[in-house]
Formats: C-alpha cells, sequence, structure tokens
C-alpha cells in the first residue's frame, strides 16, 4: 500500500463519518459566504454589546445627578407639605372671603367719598 493512498483513505474514512465537514469541504463558495453571514452577525452582537455597555455606564455616572436634582426640585414641596399650618381652603370658602373682602373695600370707597364731599362743600 501506498502512503499517498493510505492518507487519502483516511481523509476520505474521516470525511465520510463527518457529513458537515465533507460538504464544508466540496463547496467553498457557499462555505465562505455562510462565514462572511456568520462573521457579520458576530460583529453586529459585538456592537450591541459595546453599545449596551456604553449605555449601562453613562446611565450609571448619570444616577446621582438625576437623583440630587430630584432632590431638591422635589424638597420645597415637601417641606411645604410638612409645614402647613392651616388646611387648605375649599372653593365655597375662598369666595365668602373675597366677597366679605369686596363689600369692606366698597364701604371703604363710600366713606373717602363722604370725605371729598364734605371737602369740597365746605369749600364753597
Amino acid at each position: 500500500m501506498n502512503p499517498q493512498n493510505f492518507i487519502n483513505n483516511a481523509i476520505q474514512n474521516w470525511l465520510e463519518s463527518h457529513p458537515r465537514i465533507d460538504w464544508v469541504v466540496e463547496h467553498p463558495i457557499g462555505t465562505l459566504i455562510i462565514g462572511v453571514l456568520i462573521l457579520f452577525l458576530f460583529w453586529g452582537l459585538l456592537n450591541a454589546i459595546a453599545r449596551f455597555t456604553e449605555q449601562f455606564w453613562l446611565a450609571l455616572l448619570r444616577l446621582p445627578l438625576q437623583l440630587s436634582q430630584w432632590i431638591f426640585r422635589g424638597s420645597p414641596k415637601l417641606l411645604a407639605g410638612l409645614f402647613r399650618l392651616k388646611p387648605k381652603e375649599d372653593s365655597q370658602t375662598q369666595l365668602k372671603v373675597i366677597v366679605d373682602r369686596l363689600e369692606e373695600l366698597r364701604r371703604e370707597e363710600d366713606q373717602l367719598i363722604e370725605q371729598v364731599r364734605r371737602i369740597v362743600a365746605s369749600k364753597n
């Protein structure tokens, strides 16, 4: 038996027992296309992982700033709510207070007009 035949038979037996590798050897263009496709998919996966990692770290670094802004924006409202002494008035009560104040101002205006009339009458 010739050494070259021995090697050829060994390779042929191995390819027959591994049909996928046999297909790869017999179809190099298809293998090249599939290889390029797998390479692009892997590249896209790596880019997606890189973008996710970048967004994660940026969000993690922004978190203390956003938290402090949230606290300082909300704290005046929170403190006002905690230290509010009188309960919030309803609209009927507010309207009554406003009408009473307007009546008081009308009476004061009438008094001032009467004083102006007396002053004008006394000068004539």
